[in-house]
Parts: structure tokens; C-alpha cells; sequence
């Protein structure tokens, strides 16, 4: 593009290069002819160069307002999507908010369930001592009774003995009675103690098989301890993670916020432009009337100088210092052109490294917010699976100990 503009310039001022050597050429000529001829020539030339000036400008300027136009709709089109993109983070991060609330009063659940299951621990645990001491105690009686028992057996035979030899010596009556009485005594003392040591079997039995129905749940209830104990420390680090995810989500939300801040900033300075190139580009159709204008005084100056012959010369030297204003002014428009469009090929490559930036942006916003949807997701989906283990095993350990705290009382 920058060469065909050189290649225009160049062809331009060799134009009016050409225009001056073919007017000296014709005034060394013919005086009289070349105050007709060069300015019928210089009319068609500055006419036909003219027109092609403002044409070729305008066509220009309006191709590079239309390309300015498709800019700026392209930038606005990116920061509307871009505004989308944050209206999309906005309630991911309120929902991560509540998710980690969830969490957290989960969590406060789980700790207040710990210490329940603690209190109900430490309250089996002492049971268990309780019941270990009774067991004692009755394995201490149950020897004292058997001591008893025997000691009562012996009394027993020895009174059998002593009933026989009565009987064998043929005693007297009253003393074969007594005996037989005390024989009966010592034999229903001996049968109380016998089933006292019975009954006391079967309490320590029973005591024993409490003590181990009591050790399996106090087992139970420590195992569950630790399971609730192991829950609570995941759900602490699910916390953890969420709050690195919410701060995450955070972050990118304020990045977008300031990609809007700077997409912002970048619809503004292309209006900027836009409206500088509108100014310029009317400031250049009103130095193209200004020129059209001069270039029909020119005309009636011809026209006058055609009928006064006996003027000529000093009309022609007038209208020579015209013609060389008006090339300056060429000149100068043709260097008021390059300049515009060297502003506006440097606003062109801002926009195009602006658009390229805010592509590979918008791309990996997008990227990151799919991973972390995806990722909450799936964290989501874990948290609720262990909740639901979480409270069926907790429903389990209050019906198990529900039902050890019924044994316990029935065997109170």
C-alpha cells in the first residue's frame, strides 16, 4: 500500500512537472499563441488533476472510515464478550461462596458429631471399667462361695458320719434326733450355698458376656471415631481446596474486569480516532471546494485575459505566480495526505495487535473458566457422595448405641 502511494506522489509531481515545462515551452514558442493554448491546457490539466486529487482522496478516506468502522464494531463486539464472559464469572464465584459455606457448616456438623461421639466413647470406656470391676468383684465372691460350699459339704459329712456312728452305737434317741436335725441343717445349708454358687455362675457368665458385648461396641464406637475423625479431615481439605478454587474464580474475575477496563479504554481512544478522521476527512473536502473554487477564478481569469489581449503579459506573469500557489498548495495537501496516512496506518496496527492480544485473552478466559467449572464439578459430586456415607454411617453408630444403651440398662 505504501509503495502504490509513493508510485501516486510521484506521478503526481511529475504531472506537474510535465504542466510547467509545456507551459515555458509554449510562451518561448508563441506569446500570443500561448495565451490562449496553455491556458486552455492549464484549465484541463488543474481540472482533470483536481478532480483526481479529490476523487482519489475521498475514495481514500472513505475506505479508511469504513475500515475504522469495521474496527470499532469488531472492538465492540470483543468487549461485549468479554462483558458476558464476566456477567458468567460473577455468579460462579457467589456460587462458590455458597458451596464453601455448605461446606463449612457441614463441616461444624461433623465436628459437633465428633464430640458426641466422644462423650458417648469416653462414657463406654467407662462402662467397660465399671463392668470390669463388678466382674472382679463377683469372680472374688463366686471363690468365697465356693470356699463356703465347701466348708458346709464337710459339715455335712461330717454330721452323716457322726449320725452313723450314733446309730452303729445305738445312742440314745434324743441325740440320734439332734443329730438328724443338724444333718438336715448342714445338707439345706449346703444346698443354699450350692445354689447361691450356681447363681453366681450365671451372673458372672452373663457379666461376661456384657463385658464383651460392651468391649465389641466400645470397638465400634472407636472405629467410628476415627472414620468421622478421617471425614473431618477431608472435608477440611475439600475447604481447603475450595477456598484456592474461590480464589482462583476471584482472581479471574478481576482480570476480566480489567480487560473491560482496558477494552474500555481502547473503544474510546477508536471513537477518538474515528471522529479525528471524520474531522480531517471534511476538513479535506473543504479544501478541496477552496480549490475548486480558486480553480474557476482561474477560469475567468483566462477568460478576461482572452478578451484583452494587450494584457497578457502581466495577467500571464499574475496567473503564473497562481499556478505556482496552487502547486505549493498540492504540495502541501499531498503532505497533509501522507501524514493522515501514516496516523491512520499506525492506528490500523494498534487495532490489529489490540484485537490479536484480546483473541489469545478471551481464549484462555475461557479455557480457565471451562477447567474450573469442571473441577468444581467433580468436587462437588466427591463432597456429596461422602456426605451421604458420612450420615447413613452416623444413623448406624446411634441405632448401635441406642441399642447398647437399652442392653446396659435391661442388664442394670
Amino acid at each position: 500500500m505504501n509503495a502504490v502511494k509513493k508510485n501516486n506522489n510521484n506521478n503526481e509531481q511529475q504531472l506537474a512537472a510535465e504542466l510547467e515545462n509545456q507551459a515555458q515551452q509554449q510562451l518561448a514558442a508563441s506569446l500570443a499563441d500561448f495565451g490562449k493554448q496553455l491556458m486552455n491546457e492549464q484549465q484541463q490539466l488543474l481540472q482533470g488533476y483536481s478532480a483526481q486529487i479529490l476523487a482519489k482522496s475521498q475514495s481514500q478516506w472513505q475506505q479508511r472510515l469504513i475500515e475504522q468502522e469495521q474496527a470499532y464494531q469488531k472492538l465492540f463486539k470483543d468487549w461485549q464478550q468479554t462483558k458476558q464472559q464476566l456477567d458468567l464469572a460473577a455468579p460462579v464465584a457467589t456460587t462458590d461462596n455458597q458451596e464453601l459455606a455448605d461446606l463449612q457448616q457441614k463441616s461444624a456438623e461433623t465436628t459437633r458429631q465428633m464430640a458426641s461421639l466422644a462423650a458417648e466413647l469416653k462414657k463406654a470406656q467407662q462402662h467397660n471399667a465399671s463392668l470390669s470391676e463388678r466382674e472382679i468383684s463377683l469372680e472374688q465372691q463366686l471363690a468365697e462361695l465356693t470356699k463356703e460350699l465347701d466348708v458346709e459339704q464337710r459339715k455335712t459329712q461330717q454330721a452323716e458320719q457322726a449320725l452313723q456312728s450314733a446309730q452303729q452305737n445305738a445312742a440314745d434317741p434324743e441325740e440320734l434326733t439332734q443329730l438328724h436335725s443338724e444333718l438336715e441343717q448342714a445338707r439345706a445349708q449346703a444346698h443354699e450355698s450350692k445354689l447361691a454358687l450356681q447363681h453366681m455362675k450365671t451372673s458372672l457368665q452373663q457379666q461376661q458376656h456384657e463385658a464383651q458385648h460392651n468391649a465389641e461396641q466400645l470397638a465400634e464406637l472407636t472405629a467410628s471415631y476415627q472414620a468421622l475423625q478421617q471425614t473431618a479431615e477431608e472435608q477440611t481439605q475439600a475447604q481447603q481446596d475450595k477456598l484456592q478454587a474461590l480464589a482462583i474464580s476471584q482472581q479471574q474475575v478481576r482480570d476480566l474486569e480489567q480487560q473491560l477496563a482496558e477494552r474500555n479504554q481502547l473503544l474510546e481512544e477508536q471513537q477518538q480516532q474515528h471522529d479525528e478522521l471524520k474531522a480531517q476527512l471534511a476538513e479535506l473536502e473543504a479544501h478541496s471546494e477552496t480549490l475548486q473554487a480558486q480553480i474557476s477564478e482561474f477560469e475567468q481569469h483566462r477568460n478576461e485575459l482572452a478578451d484583452s489581449s494587450a494584457e497578457l503579459g502581466s495577467e500571464l506573469t499574475r496567473l503564473q505566480a497562481e499556478f505556482v500557489n496552487i502547486n505549493e498548495m498540492l504540495t502541501h495537501s499531498q503532505s497533509r495526505t501522507k501524514k493522515l496516512e501514516g496516523q491512520l496506518d499506525h492506528a490500523v496496527n494498534r487495532q490489529q495487535a489490540a484485537e490479536q492480544k484480546q483473541q489469545y485473552e478471551a481464549d484462555q478466559s475461557r479455557e480457565m473458566i471451562r477447567q474450573l467449572r469442571s473441577q468444581l464439578a467433580e468436587q462437588d459430586e466427591v463432597n456429596q457422595q461422602h456426605t451421604s456415607e458420612l450420615e447413613q454411617k452416623i444413623m448406624e453408630y446411634k441405632l448401635k448405641f441406642e441399642y447398647a444403651q437399652k442392653q446396659l440398662a435391661v442388664s442394670g
